[in-house]
């Protein structure tokens, strides 16, 4: 009895010291929900937990009470938005649910007009001998 409550003691404070909140993420663009978007807390510069958003763009991440995160949102071809903050009680009671809004890399094209004509070579009188004096086997 004795070791079961030590173990409901163990379990209880981990579980009191666990935290999450819930978000969405957007296009900024065109305000629809953005699905397979890497969600990612940080502590120190690893990666202490980790979620994708799903086809709704909606997100559930888990981490632990009263410390200091680096959080990421990221997806490919939009602009990677990161905040740094404490998880303490203000914090999560001010921010149960997170909407992020992620905009589009605006990718430039560096085309060049094209000045000079291409033109056709004769073809290379050796190949064509050989290709002449070719026969079957």
């Amino acid at each position: 009895m004795k070791y079961l409550l030590i173990v409901l003691g163990l379990i209880t404070t981990a579980y009191a010291q666990a935290a999450s909140f819930k978000g969405i993420v957007y296009s900024e663009n065109t305000t629809a929900p953005l699905a397979d978007c890497n969600v990612v807390m940080m502590q120190k510069g690893k990666i202490v937990s980790v979620a994708t958003t799903n086809f709704e763009g909606k997100f559930t991440i888990t981490f632990k009470k009263n410390e200091k995160y680096f959080f990421e949102v990221s997806r490919v071809g939009y602009q990677t938005e990161s905040v740094e903050f404490v998880a303490d009680e203000d914090f999560l009671e001010a921010n149960p649910f997170i909407e992020v809004y992620l905009k589009v890399l605006s990718i430039q094209p560096n085309f060049e007009k094209v000045t000079e004509t291409l033109t056709p070579k004769e073809p290379n009188q050796d190949i064509m001998e050989d290709i002449g004096n070719i026969s079957t086997l």
